[in-house]
């Protein structure tokens, strides 16, 4: 990145990322010293979280985009599933484990 000064640019150290970043103030795409870029929608998820540094090292190495993670509800493991399985099934029988006969 050079260090001068462009029109429409803003020039930032950031000591999360412990570099000198460029903000473009048109396009909103920020450009690390390092060749890392963010687009203007990874920053908007990480407006309100510091970006942790292992998670930028990581963009700067494998390249990627960063993106919202919903919150899902977690899926059963199989040996749960075999649990929920096997209650079903002991409904269906007698104390002897015997089904009953309808």
């Amino acid at each position: 990145m050079e260090t001068t000064k462009k029109p429409g640019w803003e020039y930032i150290y950031s000591e999360t990322l412990e570099q000198r970043v460029a903000y473009h103030l048109g396009t909103g795409w920020l450009f690390c010293s390092d060749g890392t870029k963010y687009s203007p929608h990874e920053l908007s998820l990480l407006r309100n979280i510091k970006l942790p540094k292992c998670v930028h090292d990581v963009k700067k190495v494998c390249g990627g985009t960063i993106v919202k993670i919903e919150k899902k509800e977690p899926r059963p493991s199989e040996k749960e599933k075999q649990k929920e399985h096997s209650e079903k099934q002991q409904s269906n029988t007698d104390e002897n484990g015997q089904p009953y006969i309808f």
